[in-house]
């Protein structure tokens, strides 16, 4: 499950594996598949590893034969230097209110200041030791169950899930829960239609981690 802890061995042994194709040059191996073998939990540790190493992750197959590959980034070479070809970006004052109220709360530590000095952006960034809670919302385990194995028990449950598996969100699933399990704010951006408003809130609430703790809001600009 996706809630067990990787043993260290695991920790040492997956790290390994992902540092090697982090550091390897061009005419070396700057990829690598993981058996299908591995367990949602190992799936999702990889995932959050590769995108603190900067690294390419993605899951593909079904059942027994779900895999993972973890690979390079490709570097474009027509890629133009020049800032000018990223649209300049003009928060209102109500975002920059927010934000900075947010860093006020959860402020960079030195190591993470220095990081990104360095140019370190992909370092992923320590959780804070204390997130605020809502007093009036208690996690459930029990119901999350109950309600997770009436949806399965559905009998329109499978037509649903195979036309949920064919949206692009589909694959960056296990990709997705570890970056919220591993981040205070996280980022998703997708052509209209993949599946973000749909499928994310899903992912999340069918995990059996942040399921039973999940409170969601789906919003719209319009």
């Amino acid at each position: 499950g996706g809630g067990k802890t990787i043993p260290e061995s695991e920790r040492v042994h997956f790290s390994a594996i992902l540092k090697q194709v982090r550091d390897a040059q061009p005419h070396e191996c700057t990829e690598h598949q993981f058996p299908a073998t591995l367990t949602s939990s190992q799936r999702a540790f990889i995932h959050g590893l590769a995108t603190k190493y900067g690294l390419n992750s993605k899951s593909y197959g079904k059942g027994e034969s779900r895999a993972l590959k973890i690979s390079q980034p490709i570097l474009r070479t027509d890629a133009v230097s020049d800032d000018k070809q990223f649209p300049e970006f003009n928060p209102g004052p109500q975002l920059c209110s927010l934000l900075k109220s947010h860093c006020g709360r959860f402020p960079a530590s030195s190591e993470e200041v220095s990081n990104v000095l360095q140019g370190e952006t992909t370092v992923a960034l320590a959780k804070p030791k204390h997130i605020p809670q809502s007093n009036n919302f208690n996690p459930n385990p029990d119901l999350w169950e109950k309600a997770q194995n009436a949806m399965t028990s559905n009998s329109k449950y499978a037509t649903v899930l195979k036309s949920r598996s064919k949206l692009p969100a589909w694959d960056y699933r296990d990709r997705v829960v570890s970056m919220v399990a591993n981040s205070q704010v996280s980022l998703i951006s997708g052509e209209t239609g993949c599946g973000k408003t749909t499928q994310v809130p899903q992912f999340l609430l069918d995990d059996e981690t942040l399921g039973p703790a999940a409170s969601i809001v789906c919003t719209q600009p319009r």
